[in-house]
């Protein structure tokens, strides 16, 4: 009687850390996931950044070449 006792505690044991292996195995891929969903927004906002910079650098470079078309070089006069 006494073995089969210590056979189950051993059993309920064996069965809780399994239990807790698979609770932590499924935390750590959630974490995973949000940690890959955190990095694939961030990439996005930082693409829509780099897309605004880049128009407001033609903007900024055509404003540029017509000033020059505008204003021409002072040894012109």
């Amino acid at each position: 009687m006494a073995n089969l006792s210590v056979a189950n505690l051993r059993k309920d044991i064996a069965v809780a850390d399994y239990e807790k292996t698979i609770q932590t195995t499924f935390r750590d891929v959630s974490d995973a996931l949000d940690a890959t969903d955190t990095l694939r927004r961030e990439a996005l906002a930082q693409e829509s950044a780099d897309l605004v910079f880049q128009r407001k650098s033609e903007v900024i470079q055509r404003r540029a070449s017509y000033r020059n078309v505008l204003i021409p070089p002072r040894y012109c006069w």
